[in-house]
């Protein structure tokens, strides 16, 4: 599958490096062991609204620092300074205590107006909740009750540009705000090796871009910090956060248009379907012709021919299986995909096992596991559901007969592991596929077990509205990876060289076609 990852040097920490408990790996930093994350988009964005509406009304970034604290300066004569800090946040316009606020109002009205009610009172009256509602008057909310559609598009505006979050220097532009309001008022210090004190009296224009970015992503860092302290006087609950975000619910709908492609993926159209077939059907004609054609010829050894009948039924079931997936569109979408990657790459890995083992008794032993497999399900239908049907075409009668004498059923061991003393990754490393079992079968068993990592990617889809934090909505479109035809390509074409160079196989002589070439065509 493709690794869109273009850096080779280690971003993360390795996992010879990690802590093993159990079956689980945790980082080997303990530092990690209590961190509860806060999740910027989640929990902060809906906190900077009012600082992004007052950076888009001073860009020059000097006016924006004096206008900002200009007007948190009102209220800090109003707050117990020694538990609380003002720091620009939407929620924290709700601490100020009720007995102070029409006195703040009154004093303050043409301020408040000007650097609050006219740049982000429009949009805040959307919200019943809102802890900074209080800041603009009934008059204000009747006449901007009107502005309704006009308010949502600037909530959108200002989502928008807000969800980069650290990543994105506009967003760190305004974060720094917050913690000059913490310098300023003594919350934090700082030790003499730390450079960020020293970049902060020199920004933003003193700076050159590297240090200004530097300045900033410190700030983050810090902010953050504070903000999360476990041992802070006050644990922030974002009850302002959770609000804004379930209230617009009600304010727009869901949006399930796709304006973005996964650059890995492309929609299953009937065009696409067509073009893919005809791409294809060389690859089924060339294999069918291979599997019931060139390999009739196959000289068995008729006395005991149960180990080549594992080999060329587990040949033929991978070839089989690319022979449908080939032929069926319905089965090109990602996780279904996967699922015959997935079941084909476990058939692979067995083969290309018992052929290097070459024990003989390890073909009767897989042999054996089915046999005790199929007395399973017969004594299950006798003992427990004598009037159910199971899975399969064939009854318990039917698997009896197939089985053989009845002193040969009684006979049979029950092996309720694997039909081997190993796990799938040590038979793959054992036969040189430790690369496939990794990038490969590892991740394909995701699809098989439907765990959420192949939910969100197949099932799932993001809302395309800004409003609703981009939460996935049921899929409208089928996305193909366009590697994964190529992917079984690779194995098949590799599983025949195998059989051909171990055990006698016909010479295959041909060349399976790859779509790459065409998917990259439709893609442009």
């Amino acid at each position: 599958m493709a690794d869109n990852n273009e850096h080779k040097e280690k971003k993360y920490i390795s996992l010879n490096n990690h802590k093993r408990k159990g079956k689980v790996l945790s980082p080997s930093y303990e530092f990690f062991e209590n961190v509860e994350r806060t999740a910027w988009s989640r929990d902060l964005l809906p906190e900077y609204l009012w600082m992004d509406a007052l950076h888009k009304k001073f860009e020059n970034l000097v006016l924006l620092h004096q206008n900002f604290n200009k007007f948190l300066d009102i209220f800090d004569s109003f707050i117990n300074k020694e538990d609380t800090v003002i720091l620009g946040l939407i929620s924290d316009f709700g601490t100020i205590p009720y007995v102070n606020r029409k006195e703040i109002l009154k004093k303050n009205a043409k301020l408040i107006k000007n650097l609050f009610v006219d740049i982000i009172g429009q949009a805040l009256i959307l919200y019943p909740d809102c802890p900074a509602a209080w800041l603009i008057s009934d008059e204000e909310k009747n006449k901007y009750k009107e502005l309704n559609n006009y308010s949502v598009k600037a909530v959108i505006d200002s989502v928008i540009r807000l969800y980069p979050g650290k990543d994105n220097e506009y967003c760190r532009e305004l974060r720094i705000l917050s913690l000059q309001r913490l310098l300023k008022h003594k919350k934090i210090f700082f030790s003499p090796q730390v450079d960020l004190p020293k970049l902060l009296v020199k920004y933003p224009y003193q700076l050159t871009t590297e240090e200004k970015e530097k300045c900033e992503r410190l700030s983050v860092l810090t902010l953050n910090m504070y903000i999360n302290s476990p041992n802070g006087s006050i644990k922030r609950e974002f009850q302002w956060s959770k609000h804004f975000w379930r209230q617009n619910l009600k304010l727009s709908p869901c949006n399930n248009e796709v304006f973005i492609r996964n650059n890995d993926a492309i929609e299953i159209t009937q065009e696409f379907i067509d073009d893919l077939n005809k791409y294809t059907n060389d690859n089924i004609k060339l294999l069918k012709r291979y599997l019931y054609e060139k390999l009739k010829d196959f000289e068995y050894d008729l006395y005991d021919p149960s180990k080549d009948e594992v080999i060329i039924g587990l040949f033929a079931r991978i070839i089989r299986l690319y022979i449908i997936f080939l032929k069926a569109p319905e089965l090109w979408t990602r996780d279904v995909s996967n699922i015959f990657i997935r079941c084909i790459l476990d058939s692979i890995i067995t083969l290309k096992y018992l052929l290097k083992q070459d024990n003989r008794e390890l073909y009767q032993k897989f042999i054996e596991y089915g046999q005790g497999k199929e007395k399973l399900q017969i004594l299950h239908s006798q003992d427990t559901y004598p009037n159910e049907k199971s899975a399969g075409t064939v009854d318990s009668k039917g698997l009896a007969t197939e089985l053989g004498s009845d002193f040969f059923i009684e006979s049979l061991k029950i092996n309720l592991g694997n039909w081997i003393d190993k796990n799938v990754r040590d038979m793959a490393i054992e036969c040189d596929m430790h690369r496939e079992y990794a990038l490969i079968y590892n991740p394909t068993s995701e699809d098989v077990h439907g765990s959420w990592i192949s939910i969100k990617k197949s099932s799932l889809m993001n809302c395309m509205n800004p409003l609703h934090r981009f939460h996935r909505i049921p899929r409208s479109y089928n996305p193909l990876d366009p590697d994964l035809f190529d992917i079984i390509a690779d194995m098949v074409e590799d599983v025949i060289k195998t059989c051909e160079n171990q055990y006698k196989f016909p010479k295959f002589n041909n060349k399976l076609k790859k779509i790459q070439d065409l998917v990259e065509k439709k893609i442009k």
